[in-house]
């Protein structure tokens, strides 16, 4: 016997033992879930299982973040934020969470990753004055290379 409780299915163990195959393969597709004991195990594929932790950590940093700056205190999720002025500040809130939202749309945390470092290397080039002024220093175009097409 088995029944439907949110988006997997309960399994009994004497049903996964008599179908394992099935029960696997639909494992595979979505969770299962199994009584055992006073407890549930799940059964899932493990990249979907990878994606679900994943956006859990990185909704959780934003929650926290959020949080801290909501009440005015200092990051400690993103301690390089705090090298940023207040506009650069505000900037950095506002794509945070743009970008959040899309990354649960397209389930893909990529440009979430991509967001923090160019962030991240943005406020560490704001507490470093040399590297700043080393990367606005334009070369002599005899340095250059041109690129045929």
């Amino acid at each position: 016997m088995t029944s439907i409780v949110f988006s997997d299915e309960i399994v009994k163990t004497t049903e996964l033992r008599k179908k394992q195959k099935l029960w696997l393969e639909k494992a595979y597709r979505k969770p299962i879930t199994i009584p055992y004991k006073d407890d549930n195990l799940t059964i899932m594929n493990r990249a979907e299982a990878g994606r679900m932790l994943e956006q859990i950590k990185y909704i959780t940093m934003l929650i926290e973040y959020w949080d801290g700056t909501k009440h005015g205190r200092k990051s400690k999720v993103f301690p390089w934020v705090n090298a940023l002025d207040v506009k650069e500040q505000k900037e950095f809130r506002d794509e945070l969470l743009e970008t959040a939202v899309r990354c649960m749309e397209k389930e893909d945390w990529t440009e979430f990753r991509e967001l923090l470092d160019d962030w991240k290397a943005t406020a560490e080039a704001i507490g470093k004055p040399v590297l700043l002024k080393l990367a606005r220093r334009k070369s002599p175009a005899g340095k250059y290379i041109a690129l045929d097409e």
